[in-house]
């Protein structure tokens, strides 16, 4: 067979080629045998190439003439036929597989000239001279489809096609396949389209079909909540939406499917949103967590859906959280009580919101808020609020050894293993991250810390690092710097301390005691520098004192040692002698100040009031304090007659009952305490028949009563609470300053938001907090207000 060129005769051609068009279009597969598939290619190859021009434009003109007569007869079966689905259908699935063998067939003519064309779609394609601009002979087929079938039957095919789907529905059977087929055959006939190839299926089925799925849906909704209950009505409306999802990727195209259960939510869910917010109310107040899970699912896809049951959830998990933590005022442990509290409704709640809300990061945020609503609530607005000191002192009962204090206060650590105890402390850190006023448990938490450094508490390094790491982590470097400043001090204070030792066996210089000290940055610890009295301290420390001011002094210019007497604590020897032979002996720790009184005892058996405060030069509130801890101890004794409880004598008792001592710091615990007032002739003598079941013991600092333990502990948090206002204040200016350098000018309302912006990570300031310091600033001379806007700062270089 020739390839060639030649001059043809269309007339002689186009019969053949026809012929198997119409064997391929009625299904007569038989009479299309290979040797005539192959004939029909190449008569169609020298048609496209016939001299002296090509008859390609004639070839198509009589391929389209054709199609277009048999889908109009197509179209003339289809309407009379009694079922116009299945015959509309059955043409369709013969005419599509007709059209994908034409465009085999035709190969050639679509490669060489029609893909060549690139003129407008809207070209006439009535004339035989040439081709219909664009359109390959398959997409030609899908067009004369659309124009001739689907355009003259639309009407009645989608109708069928709606009762067909409401049947369905409704529970009745259909041919899903014919359903599905005729659907997609309405999207697949613009395929040839470069643009909106969904077009025709749009606008004559989508937008119907959406329709009549709301009206339906609506109807649906009305009869489903005339019998059901809340529950029931959102589990019956989840299967629906379950089985339109099925029924969309059945039947429908996918970009309809979305489209699909968004009416059907607004019809079901946004239509009813009021109901379903009112029953929410009693779902929360309920905590019926099924119910919410099922609203959740509902609401969610809704535009704006979920902000009521956000509300909802968040004022429930406040309104539990402030009745746990209200109970905690009243309890024996308000520090264990009120973080574990606390972290018992934070995890509840979370899981909750994990598994009712998966995680969703609205409700999570609802969490967060309410959570910073109980750790930040105050029961008198004028009060700071407490949950700092108490996250503070229960972060303190978990760092310090068991033994370190008595009483529900050391009693935290009781029990718990490493593991445990850093576990608490990581849950600590959830009620850290809520506190506004982190500052606030800064101070407290650093007043602990020293403590515990000092006294030598820590129940383990590790964990106290483990801890400021987990805050730097919050808060960044600046809020732990100090925290830092403290474990380097207790360090280089070791190393001082052995340098000072080999300095004293190089001299060859004797003590005469024990002598151990830590030297601290005052910036660096919450301890003072202030005595809380004066001091006369005993010779036999004097001289040790005096021999590391000596060595310090020479190691180091320009520093200045202040002593923190109060802070200091000896262990004494007690050696009870009967016949010259030592019997009984105990080692006795105490603070300095008691040790300073026992010492007195040294050379006398007794001595009055007015003798001991000569000597040790106490003042009286500190004097009378740390004598009734020897007292309670029965290291010392008062006069037989004071004890008579004569109006006249040297010492008076107390009107008060004796009553329990206060547990301590250091973590003693005196017995059953007798309290006493001191005049100046009070004798108080040395006892010399005491015994102690016990051979190494501490002695308390004993308060008067537990009423005055409570007013000072108050004071103390008072003291604290100002020194933090006035760290404020300081903090807030340095702030101010570091914006209006690096702004040079700002407005009044843009540097308080920048201030804001700056110190909200350690505390919330107040709007007049920020304007006094600004006041203040101006007149340090680091501010000024411009003369042209008086709402307006300027940097004063």
């Amino acid at each position: 067979m020739s390839l060639r060129s030649d001059p043809i005769n269309f007339e002689d051609y186009w019969p053949p080629i026809e012929k198997l068009l119409l064997n391929i279009l009625n299904q007569r597969y038989k009479q299309v045998t290979n040797e005539r598939w192959q004939e029909t290619f190449f008569d169609i190859y020298k048609v496209c190439v016939a001299q002296p021009e090509p008859l390609v434009g004639v070839l198509y003109a009589r391929l389209k003439s054709m199609l277009q007569t048999h889908v109009q007869e197509l179209c003339q079966e289809v309407s009379r036929s009694d079922n116009l689905l299945e015959s509309y259908y059955k043409y369709w699935t013969t005419y599509r597989t007709a059209a994908e063998y034409f465009d085999k067939l035709f190969n050639y003519l679509n490669a060489q000239h029609l893909k060549k064309i690139k003129k407008p779609m809207q070209a006439d394609v009535s004339s035989e001279s040439v081709c219909q601009p664009g359109l390959e002979v398959k997409d030609l087929c899908l067009y004369l489809w659309n124009q001739d079938m689907i355009t003259p039957i639309k009407k009645p095919l989608v109708d069928l096609l709606m009762r067909g789907i409401e049947l369905e529905r409704n529970g009745g059977n259909i041919n899903q396949s014919v359903i599905s087929g005729i659907i997609h055959s309405l999207a697949e006939v613009e395929e040839y389209k470069k643009d909106d190839t969904l077009e025709l299926y749009r606008e004559t089925f989508e937008i119907e079909f959406l329709r009549s799925t709301g009206e339906f849906y609506r109807a649906e909704a009305e009869r489903l909540r005339s019998e059901s209950n809340c529950s029931d009505y959102m589990r019956k409306v989840l299967q629906i939406i379950d089985l339109e999802t099925l029924r969309c990727t059945k039947f429908i195209h996918s970009s309809s499917k979305d489209k699909v259960i968004s009416e059907i939510r607004a019809r079901m869910v946004a239509d009813h949103s009021k109901f379903l917010y009112k029953e929410a109310e009693y779902m929360v107040a309920s905590d019926c967590w099924q119910d919410l899970h099922a609203m959740y699912k509902l609401l969610k896809p809704i535009d704006g859906g979920l902000k009521t049951l956000i509300q909802l959830v968040q004022s429930r998990i406040t309104q539990v959280g402030l009745e746990t933590i209200k109970q905690v005022a009243t309890s024996d442990n308000p520090p264990k009580d009120f973080v574990e509290s606390f972290i018992q409704v934070h995890k509840k709640h979370s899981d909750l919101i994990a598994t009712t809300f998966n995680n969703d990061q609205l409700f999570v945020g609802a969490l967060d808020k309410a959570c910073s609503s109980i750790i930040n609530f105050r029961l008198n607005p004028q009060q700071p609020c407490r949950s700092p000191e108490l996250l503070a002192k229960y972060c303190d009962n978990l760092l310090r050894k068991p033994s370190s204090g008595s009483g529900s206060s050391g009693s935290a650590i009781k029990g718990l293993s490493d593991a445990e105890i850093d576990e608490k402390l990581s849950l600590s850190i959830i009620v850290f991250k809520y506190i506004d006023d982190k500052d606030i448990f800064q101070k407290f938490y650093s007043k602990n810390m020293a403590r515990r450094l000092i006294f030598s508490q820590l129940s383990l390094l590790d964990h106290e690092e483990s801890m400021i790491n987990k805050l730097k982590q919050v808060c960044g470097y600046e809020f732990t710097a100090k925290l830092h400043r403290m474990f380097t001090d207790i360090g280089v204070s070791n190393e001082l301390k052995g340098a000072f030792e080999q300095h004293l066996r190089q001299k060859n210089a004797q003590l005469g005691i024990s002598f151990s000290i830590y030297v601290l940055q005052a910036g660096s610890w919450p301890l003072g520098q202030s005595p809380v009295t004066s001091f006369a301290l005993p010779e036999v420390f004097l001289h040790s004192v005096q021999a590391f001011e000596d060595y310090y002094y020479t190691r180091f210019n320009g520093r200045v040692l202040t002593w923190l007497y109060h802070h200091c604590t000896a262990d004494l020897k007690l050696c009870y002698y009967d016949n010259n032979t030592a019997k009984r002996k105990y080692s006795v720790s105490m603070q300095t100040f008691h040790a300073a009184i026992l010492l007195l005892f040294e050379t006398k058996d007794e001595l009055s009031y007015e003798e001991i405060s000569k000597a040790t030069q106490l003042s009286d509130e500190q004097l009378s304090k740390h004598l009734q801890g020897l007292l309670e101890a029965k290291i010392l004794l008062v006069g037989e007659e004071a004890l008579a409880g004569d109006a006249s004598t040297s010492c008076q008792q107390n009107v008060a009952l004796p009553q329990q001592a206060s547990s301590r710091s250091d973590g003693s615990s005196p017995p059953s305490a007798q309290q006493y007032s001191f005049i100046p002739t009070t004798k108080i003598r040395f006892n010399l028949q005491f015994t102690s079941r016990k051979t190494k013991f501490k002695i308390a600092v004993v308060q008067r009563d537990n009423q005055y333990q409570q007013i000072r502990e108050q004071n103390d948090s008072e003291l604290t609470h100002s020194s933090i206002d006035e760290d404020r204040k300081l903090y807030i200016q340095a702030a101010i300053v570091r914006v209006m350098k690096s702004r040079k000018s700002a407005k009044h309302n843009q540097l308080i938001k920048e201030v804001i912006d700056l110190t909200k990570n350690h505390f919330t300031p107040s709007v007049p907090m920020i304007k006094k310091c600004i006041e203040i600033l101006i007149e340090k001379q680091y501010l000024e207000r411009k003369s042209s806007a008086a709402d307006e700062y300027k940097y004063v270089a």
